[in-house]
Protein backbone atom coordinates (compact mmCIF):
# COMPACT_ATOMS: atom_id res chain seq x y z
CA UNK A 1 0.00 0.00 0.00
CA UNK A 2 2.83 2.47 0.99
CA UNK A 3 4.33 2.14 -2.22
CA UNK A 4 1.13 2.99 -4.20
CA UNK A 5 0.84 6.16 -2.17
CA UNK A 6 4.42 6.77 -2.99
CA UNK A 7 3.29 6.48 -6.99
CA UNK A 8 0.76 8.87 -6.51
CA UNK A 9 2.86 11.32 -4.91
CA UNK A 10 5.57 10.66 -7.37
CA UNK A 11 2.72 11.59 -10.05
CA UNK A 12 1.02 14.95 -8.02
CA UNK A 13 4.63 16.01 -7.42
CA UNK A 14 5.96 16.13 -11.04
CA UNK A 15 2.45 17.35 -12.16
CA UNK A 16 3.13 20.35 -10.30
CA UNK A 17 6.54 20.69 -11.37
CA UNK A 18 5.26 20.86 -14.66
CA UNK A 19 2.47 23.79 -13.55
CA UNK A 20 4.96 25.58 -12.20
CA UNK A 21 7.19 25.71 -14.74
CA UNK A 22 4.44 26.39 -17.15
CA UNK A 23 3.26 29.56 -14.92
CA UNK A 24 6.77 30.94 -15.17
CA UNK A 25 7.18 31.08 -18.35
CA UNK A 26 4.29 32.43 -19.08
CA UNK A 27 5.22 35.42 -16.80
CA UNK A 28 8.18 35.63 -18.68
CA UNK A 29 7.11 35.58 -22.14
CA UNK A 30 4.49 37.83 -21.17
CA UNK A 31 6.62 40.54 -19.64
CA UNK A 32 6.63 43.15 -22.19
CA UNK A 33 7.78 45.96 -19.81
CA UNK A 34 10.74 43.50 -18.24
CA UNK A 35 9.22 44.36 -15.08
CA UNK A 36 11.22 42.20 -11.99
CA UNK A 37 9.00 38.38 -12.20
CA UNK A 38 8.78 38.97 -8.34
CA UNK A 39 5.90 41.31 -8.72
CA UNK A 40 3.56 38.92 -10.75
CA UNK A 41 1.05 36.94 -8.23
CA UNK A 42 1.38 34.20 -10.85
CA UNK A 43 5.03 33.74 -10.18
CA UNK A 44 4.37 32.96 -6.93
CA UNK A 45 1.79 30.78 -7.57
CA UNK A 46 4.17 28.73 -9.92
CA UNK A 47 7.24 28.74 -7.04
CA UNK A 48 4.32 27.13 -4.65
CA UNK A 49 3.50 24.39 -6.96
CA UNK A 50 7.31 23.89 -7.10
CA UNK A 51 7.74 23.68 -3.67
CA UNK A 52 4.53 21.44 -3.06
CA UNK A 53 5.90 19.33 -5.46
CA UNK A 54 9.03 18.93 -4.35
CA UNK A 55 7.90 17.94 -0.89
CA UNK A 56 5.59 15.37 -2.63
CA UNK A 57 8.71 13.47 -4.61
CA UNK A 58 10.47 13.45 -1.12
CA UNK A 59 7.51 11.69 0.34
CA UNK A 60 7.76 9.59 -3.12
CA UNK A 61 11.28 8.42 -2.08
CA UNK A 62 10.73 7.23 1.35
CA UNK A 63 7.86 5.67 0.64
CA UNK A 64 8.74 3.31 -2.55
CA UNK A 65 11.79 2.41 -4.15
CA UNK A 66 14.12 4.97 -5.78
CA UNK A 67 14.09 2.85 -8.93
CA UNK A 68 10.46 3.10 -9.13
CA UNK A 69 10.22 6.89 -8.19
CA UNK A 70 12.92 8.69 -10.55
CA UNK A 71 11.48 7.19 -13.87
CA UNK A 72 8.01 8.73 -12.82
CA UNK A 73 9.64 12.11 -14.00
CA UNK A 74 8.49 11.70 -17.28
CA UNK A 75 5.13 12.33 -15.92
CA UNK A 76 6.50 16.27 -15.48
CA UNK A 77 7.74 16.78 -18.75
CA UNK A 78 3.88 14.83 -20.06
CA UNK A 79 2.55 17.52 -18.14
CA UNK A 80 4.88 20.15 -19.36
CA UNK A 81 4.12 19.50 -22.72
CA UNK A 82 0.16 19.18 -22.51
CA UNK A 83 0.10 22.53 -20.43
CA UNK A 84 1.99 24.32 -22.97
CA UNK A 85 -0.76 24.20 -25.24
CA UNK A 86 -2.93 25.32 -22.68
CA UNK A 87 -0.98 28.61 -21.17
CA UNK A 88 1.69 29.18 -24.11
CA UNK A 89 -0.73 28.29 -27.15
CA UNK A 90 2.26 26.10 -28.35
CA UNK A 91 0.88 23.27 -30.75
CA UNK A 92 2.16 19.93 -29.96
CA UNK A 93 3.26 18.02 -33.38
CA UNK A 94 2.77 14.64 -34.20
CA UNK A 95 5.90 13.31 -33.09
CA UNK A 96 5.35 14.93 -29.23
CA UNK A 97 2.03 13.08 -29.06
CA UNK A 98 3.56 10.04 -30.01
CA UNK A 99 6.19 10.57 -27.16
CA UNK A 100 3.57 11.70 -24.65
CA UNK A 101 1.82 8.13 -25.31
CA UNK A 102 4.82 6.16 -25.56
CA UNK A 103 6.08 8.08 -22.25
CA UNK A 104 2.60 7.10 -20.30
CA UNK A 105 2.61 3.42 -21.38
CA UNK A 106 6.53 3.88 -20.15
CA UNK A 107 5.59 4.85 -17.11
CA UNK A 108 2.59 2.30 -16.36
CA UNK A 109 5.25 -0.49 -17.57
CA UNK A 110 8.03 1.01 -15.00
CA UNK A 111 5.02 0.72 -11.96
CA UNK A 112 4.49 -2.65 -12.83
CA UNK A 113 7.71 -4.03 -12.93
CA UNK A 114 9.39 -1.63 -10.25
CA UNK A 115 11.46 -3.68 -7.90
CA UNK A 116 11.41 -4.20 -4.54
CA UNK A 117 14.02 -3.07 -2.02
CA UNK A 118 16.32 -5.25 0.65
CA UNK A 119 14.34 -4.99 3.93
CA UNK A 120 17.41 -7.29 5.77
CA UNK A 121 19.28 -4.47 6.34
CA UNK A 122 17.74 -0.55 7.50
CA UNK A 123 18.43 2.60 5.58
CA UNK A 124 21.18 3.90 7.92
CA UNK A 125 23.05 0.52 6.89
CA UNK A 126 23.04 1.01 3.54
CA UNK A 127 24.01 4.52 2.95
CA UNK A 128 26.53 3.91 5.91
CA UNK A 129 28.89 1.28 4.03
CA UNK A 130 31.48 0.94 0.91
CA UNK A 131 28.84 1.36 -1.55
CA UNK A 132 27.69 4.62 -0.13
CA UNK A 133 31.21 5.81 0.21
CA UNK A 134 31.77 4.70 -2.86
CA UNK A 135 28.44 6.73 -4.21
CA UNK A 136 30.23 9.51 -3.16
CA UNK A 137 33.33 9.30 -4.46
CA UNK A 138 32.03 9.02 -8.06
CA UNK A 139 30.13 12.06 -7.33
CA UNK A 140 32.94 14.22 -6.30
CA UNK A 141 35.53 13.32 -8.14
CA UNK A 142 33.42 13.41 -11.54
CA UNK A 143 31.75 16.80 -10.85
CA UNK A 144 35.43 17.97 -10.42
CA UNK A 145 36.30 16.33 -13.29
CA UNK A 146 33.83 17.71 -15.47
CA UNK A 147 33.88 21.38 -13.96
CA UNK A 148 37.39 21.48 -13.71
CA UNK A 149 37.48 24.82 -10.95
CA UNK A 150 41.05 23.90 -10.39
CA UNK A 151 41.06 24.65 -14.24
CA UNK A 152 44.02 21.38 -14.50
CA UNK A 153 44.77 20.43 -18.02
CA UNK A 154 44.19 16.71 -17.66
CA UNK A 155 40.40 17.64 -16.61
CA UNK A 156 37.63 18.83 -19.08
CA UNK A 157 37.66 22.35 -20.30
CA UNK A 158 34.97 25.34 -20.35
CA UNK A 159 35.22 25.29 -24.21
CA UNK A 160 34.94 21.39 -24.54
CA UNK A 161 31.95 21.36 -21.56
CA UNK A 162 30.04 24.23 -23.78
CA UNK A 163 30.39 22.30 -26.93
CA UNK A 164 28.64 19.12 -25.40
CA UNK A 165 25.34 19.16 -23.29
CA UNK A 166 26.20 15.89 -21.71
CA UNK A 167 28.48 17.84 -19.47
CA UNK A 168 26.32 19.67 -17.57
CA UNK A 169 23.86 16.85 -17.98
CA UNK A 170 26.41 14.39 -16.39
CA UNK A 171 27.32 17.12 -13.16
CA UNK A 172 22.96 17.33 -12.65
CA UNK A 173 22.64 13.85 -12.66
CA UNK A 174 25.12 12.78 -10.79
CA UNK A 175 24.50 15.36 -8.06
CA UNK A 176 21.11 13.75 -8.66
CA UNK A 177 22.21 10.89 -6.86
CA UNK A 178 22.83 12.65 -3.74
CA UNK A 179 20.05 14.05 -3.56
CA UNK A 180 18.02 10.79 -4.34
CA UNK A 181 19.81 9.27 -1.18
CA UNK A 182 19.16 12.15 1.44
CA UNK A 183 15.72 12.69 0.44
CA UNK A 184 15.15 8.58 0.62
CA UNK A 185 16.49 8.57 4.18
CA UNK A 186 14.95 12.04 5.12
CA UNK A 187 11.43 11.23 3.77
CA UNK A 188 12.16 7.60 5.51
CA UNK A 189 13.22 9.36 8.85
CA UNK A 190 9.99 12.22 8.89
CA UNK A 191 7.84 9.20 8.12
CA UNK A 192 8.65 7.22 11.03
CA UNK A 193 8.65 10.32 12.98
CA UNK A 194 5.10 10.98 11.61
CA UNK A 195 4.28 6.83 13.26
CA UNK A 196 5.73 8.54 16.69
CA UNK A 197 9.05 6.77 15.90
CA UNK A 198 12.12 10.16 16.70
CA UNK A 199 14.76 7.60 16.59
CA UNK A 200 16.48 8.38 13.40
CA UNK A 201 16.34 12.47 14.96
CA UNK A 202 17.25 11.65 18.08
CA UNK A 203 19.80 8.47 18.44
CA UNK A 204 22.78 9.53 18.90
CA UNK A 205 23.79 6.68 16.60
CA UNK A 206 21.99 7.75 13.55
CA UNK A 207 20.87 11.56 14.12
CA UNK A 208 23.64 12.64 12.39
CA UNK A 209 23.40 10.98 9.18
CA UNK A 210 20.05 12.53 8.92
CA UNK A 211 20.27 16.11 9.67
CA UNK A 212 24.01 15.80 7.64
CA UNK A 213 21.76 14.30 4.21
CA UNK A 214 18.98 17.09 5.04
CA UNK A 215 21.99 19.81 4.41
CA UNK A 216 23.37 17.98 1.60
CA UNK A 217 19.75 17.49 -0.05
CA UNK A 218 19.65 21.26 -0.11
CA UNK A 219 23.11 21.98 -1.06
CA UNK A 220 23.43 19.67 -4.12
CA UNK A 221 19.68 20.83 -4.94
CA UNK A 222 20.94 24.21 -4.75
CA UNK A 223 23.95 23.51 -7.27
CA UNK A 224 22.13 21.48 -9.95
CA UNK A 225 19.64 24.35 -10.47
CA UNK A 226 23.02 26.52 -11.10
CA UNK A 227 24.32 24.46 -13.46
CA UNK A 228 21.47 23.33 -15.15
CA UNK A 229 20.66 26.80 -15.63
CA UNK A 230 24.03 27.26 -16.93
CA UNK A 231 23.45 24.35 -19.58
CA UNK A 232 20.19 26.58 -20.33
CA UNK A 233 22.39 29.61 -21.18
CA UNK A 234 24.34 27.81 -23.68
CA UNK A 235 22.05 25.12 -25.18
CA UNK A 236 18.43 24.86 -26.08
CA UNK A 237 16.20 23.40 -23.82
CA UNK A 238 14.85 20.40 -26.12
CA UNK A 239 18.94 19.35 -26.12
CA UNK A 240 18.78 19.82 -22.24
CA UNK A 241 15.99 18.32 -21.41
CA UNK A 242 16.21 14.70 -22.76
CA UNK A 243 19.63 13.68 -22.02
CA UNK A 244 19.25 15.41 -18.65
CA UNK A 245 16.48 13.24 -18.11
CA UNK A 246 17.66 10.30 -19.47
CA UNK A 247 20.98 10.43 -17.25
CA UNK A 248 19.65 11.31 -13.99
CA UNK A 249 16.86 8.64 -14.36
CA UNK A 250 19.78 6.11 -15.23
CA UNK A 251 21.88 7.51 -12.35
CA UNK A 252 18.81 6.99 -9.88
CA UNK A 253 18.12 3.16 -10.70
CA UNK A 254 21.61 2.40 -10.21
CA UNK A 255 22.04 4.52 -6.65
CA UNK A 256 18.75 2.52 -5.49
CA UNK A 257 20.38 -0.75 -7.13
CA UNK A 258 23.48 -0.14 -5.61
CA UNK A 259 23.42 1.65 -2.59
CA UNK A 260 19.56 0.42 -1.24
CA UNK A 261 19.72 -3.15 -2.80
CA UNK A 262 16.34 -2.24 -4.95
CA UNK A 263 17.15 -5.81 -7.12
CA UNK A 264 14.57 -7.86 -6.30
CA UNK A 265 12.08 -8.41 -9.09
CA UNK A 266 9.33 -11.25 -8.22
CA UNK A 267 8.86 -13.32 -10.93
CA UNK A 268 12.50 -12.03 -12.06
CA UNK A 269 11.93 -12.29 -15.79
CA UNK A 270 8.63 -10.82 -16.41
CA UNK A 271 9.14 -7.63 -13.78
CA UNK A 272 12.30 -7.42 -15.01
CA UNK A 273 11.38 -7.16 -19.03
CA UNK A 274 8.21 -4.61 -17.77
CA UNK A 275 10.58 -2.43 -16.10
CA UNK A 276 13.46 -2.65 -18.94
CA UNK A 277 10.73 -1.52 -21.41
CA UNK A 278 8.72 1.11 -19.29
CA UNK A 279 12.41 2.67 -19.09
CA UNK A 280 13.09 2.94 -22.41
CA UNK A 281 9.86 3.68 -23.51
CA UNK A 282 9.45 6.52 -21.20
CA UNK A 283 13.16 7.81 -22.66
CA UNK A 284 11.99 7.55 -26.04
CA UNK A 285 9.22 9.27 -25.15
CA UNK A 286 11.12 12.11 -23.88
CA UNK A 287 13.04 12.13 -26.65
CA UNK A 288 10.22 12.60 -29.38
CA UNK A 289 8.94 15.46 -26.97
CA UNK A 290 11.52 17.85 -27.28
CA UNK A 291 12.52 16.58 -30.74
CA UNK A 292 10.86 19.25 -32.44
CA UNK A 293 11.40 22.90 -31.33
CA UNK A 294 8.72 25.26 -30.64
CA UNK A 295 8.22 28.90 -30.67
CA UNK A 296 8.34 29.06 -27.22
CA UNK A 297 11.82 28.09 -27.34
CA UNK A 298 12.20 31.27 -29.61
CA UNK A 299 10.65 32.87 -27.00
CA UNK A 300 13.04 31.59 -24.09
CA UNK A 301 15.82 32.45 -26.31
CA UNK A 302 14.63 35.80 -26.82
CA UNK A 303 13.74 36.40 -22.73
CA UNK A 304 17.56 35.09 -21.64
CA UNK A 305 18.86 37.39 -24.49
CA UNK A 306 16.96 40.31 -22.33
CA UNK A 307 19.60 39.64 -19.38
CA UNK A 308 22.74 41.73 -20.10
CA UNK A 309 24.79 39.15 -18.06
CA UNK A 310 23.58 36.27 -20.42
CA UNK A 311 24.10 38.24 -23.59
CA UNK A 312 27.52 39.64 -23.07
CA UNK A 313 28.60 36.13 -21.83
CA UNK A 314 27.59 35.08 -25.31
CA UNK A 315 29.17 37.52 -27.25
CA UNK A 316 32.26 36.69 -25.26
CA UNK A 317 32.01 33.06 -26.51
CA UNK A 318 31.37 33.90 -29.90
CA UNK A 319 34.58 36.31 -29.88
CA UNK A 320 36.44 33.52 -28.80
Amino acid sequence: MAVWVGVLCAIIGNTLNGVSFQMQRYVHANNAHREPYVKFPLWWIGLICMLTGEIGNMIAYGLAPASLVSPLGVVGIVANAILSRVFLKEVIPTRGVIGIVCSVAGSVLVVLGAPESDVSTSIYENVVSWEGLGLLCVVLLGCAYIMNPLRLTIAISDDFANTYVVCYCTVCSLCGAVTVTSSKVVSTALTQAANGDYTEFTSGETCWLTYTLAISMITFNIYQIRVLNTALIHFESTQVMPVYYIIFTSVSIATGMVVFHETSFDPVVRKALLFACGVALAFVGVYLINSEKTPATLVKRNTLLSNPEIRDDLVRQNQK
